[in-house]
């Protein structure tokens, strides 16, 4: 297996001068990818019941590289380094046999597309701690304290009173009065039954 570990500075020199050429895989849980990732990333597509199915060999190319366009330039041999990153790992070989990292390094050691396969050490918590104008920001909501994620109970005025108009006005449907008419199919069988 001809893996090679490389620094977030040399990410960072592949990003900036070799960006056509290069495909990075995040193998981070989705939910993470989503709020923060290096810009021109794509999200490995693995889910518990592929990665368990695998026993940490090889999985179909379209699990690892979902981004149609990227799976075809990778097949075309239009890539020439592919790295693969995960939350913090220092190397490749500390990698668990079942990680989805490691899933993704034996799936593209599998293809003969003549891509070097490169795994950032550190993973993205190094490289966004050291590169962050490089990698996307989820911006937080209004009425969500930046520092630690928690609702700060302030919101717009507008926001506020539109919810209290609203919220006066709603009754759960068994509380409410209904007008209905009445149907003869629906008195005859509440006589029947009664």
């Amino acid at each position: 297996m001809k893996v090679s570990s490389i620094d977030c500075r040399r990410l960072k020199k592949i990003i900036r001068k070799e960006c056509g050429t290069s495909l990075i895989v995040d193998c981070r849980p989705y939910f993470s990818f989503s709020n923060s990732n290096i810009k021109g990333s794509v999200n490995a597509n693995l889910n518990s019941v592929v990665v368990r199915r695998s026993r940490g060999g090889p999985v179909p190319l379209q699990f690892v590289i979902p981004d149609e366009k990227a799976l075809l330039r990778l097949r075309e041999g239009s890539i020439s380094a592919v790295v693969v990153l995960d939350d913090r790992a220092p190397h490749w070989q500390k990698l668990k046999k079942d990680s989805i990292a490691q899933i993704v390094i034996n799936t593209l050691n599998n293809l003969a597309s003549g891509a070097n396969i490169c795994f950032l050490k550190g993973g993205f918590e190094n490289f966004h701690g050291q590169y962050p104008e490089l990698c996307t920001e989820v911006v937080k909501p209004v009425g969500v304290d930046q520092n630690n994620g928690t609702e700060t109970g302030k919101c717009r005025p507008s926001i506020t009173l539109c919810c209290e108009k609203l919220g006066s006005n709603l009754k759960p449907d068994y509380d409410q009065v209904w007008k209905r008419k009445q149907l003869p199919f629906l008195a005859c069988c509440l006589f029947f039954q009664g």
